[in-house]
């Protein structure tokens, strides 16, 4: 599968309207857009802080500016996971723990379980056993196919199909680990062929994520269906 849907998005504005300004972000091209490819290769850069590398991964992954300067005001107090991520230093389920922890004692303002999962998809991406985006999308995916709730919401399921979801920021390390797997047994099933493991894993998650805008047909159907019984 190719990031069809993924076509990059232009971080430049972003960076602008968060305040966040380094000699990185002022080498970028305006024009220049940043896929889950180009993500990754930023990341296998070692002249590229961690800072840098965290603020583009939110950028792409839409964090709202609002959200972004409250976390970017907290960086000290979070930035040393990234640091031990990109060092090889923590597994996933290591890294969800002290993300969430950080979460819950309010040093990770405006930043969810939605959000520091893409850190640790991106920064896990090249290993065997890597986390995954547990967001709206995914989350709801993964419990609608289970049929329980396996990821935690702020809103419960109504009677009718609810557009908007978000991933509740108590959701334990076990659930994390829960909805990894799910997504890994998921891919046993899926028909996703290739050589390499992680390719077909992360071609199951996008084919669960889905194209964003009333443009995806799982995403219409994970709306539609994703009510009380």
């Amino acid at each position: 599968m190719t990031e069809a849907w993924d076509g990059g998005k232009q971080p430049g504005s972003w960076f602008a309207a968060v305040g966040y300004t380094s000699p990185f972000v002022a080498a970028l091209n305006p024009q220049a857009k940043f896929s889950r490819v180009s993500i990754a290769n930023v990341i296998r850069n070692e002249r590229v802080s961690d800072a840098d590398v965290s603020m583009l991964i939110f950028a792409w992954g839409g964090m709202a500016v609002k959200n972004a300067k409250s976390v970017l005001g907290s960086i000290n107090q979070w930035l040393e996971i990234v640091s031990d991520l990109r060092d090889e230093k923590l597994t996933h389920l290591e890294a969800y723990e002290r993300f969430l922890m950080q979460s819950l004692e309010g040093n990770m303002p405006g930043c969810s379980p939605a959000f520091y999962t893409k850190l640790i998809f991106f920064l896990t991406k090249h290993l065997d056993r890597r986390g995954f985006i547990m967001d709206q999308w995914l989350g709801r995916s993964i419990n609608l196919l289970a049929d329980r709730e396996i990821v935690l919401f702020n809103q419960p399921r109504r009677k009718s199909p609810l557009k908007q979801g978000f991933v509740h920021k108590r959701n334990k390390c076990s659930t994390y680990e829960e909805f990894c797997e799910a997504i890994c047994n998921l891919t046993l099933v899926s028909g996703e062929t290739g050589p390499d493991v992680r390719v077909r894993e992360e071609n199951m998650e996008m084919r669960l994520f889905s194209e964003g805008r009333g443009k995806g047909e799982w995403r219409k159907y994970v709306i539609t269906n994703d009510v009380c019984r």
